[in-house]
């Protein structure tokens, strides 16, 4: 397994890094202040004790938004 903490690669590239390193190449989401809290798209229990998605009406991201809920991540 690997863990890229960039902006998210392309389908290609992610092909590639895993077709070269034999591993499966995961995304990484955190902060310097916070570690990584999410890893593959899912949230990390632990370092984060509590976590929701809370709307943000002026980019017109909600929680309800379907079939993907979009918001702002707070940890």
């Amino acid at each position: 397994m690997a863990v890229h903490a960039s902006a998210p690669p392309s389908a290609a590239t992610t092909a590639f890094v895993e077709d070269c390193l034999h591993v499966r190449l995961l995304d990484g989401y955190g902060s310097t202040e916070g570690g990584i809290v999410a890893l593959g798209g899912r949230v990390l229990r632990l370092p984060v004790t509590d976590h929701k998605l809370a709307d943000v009406p002026e980019l017109g991201r909600f929680g309800t938004d379907s079939p993907h809920p979009r918001g702002e991540l707070l940890i």
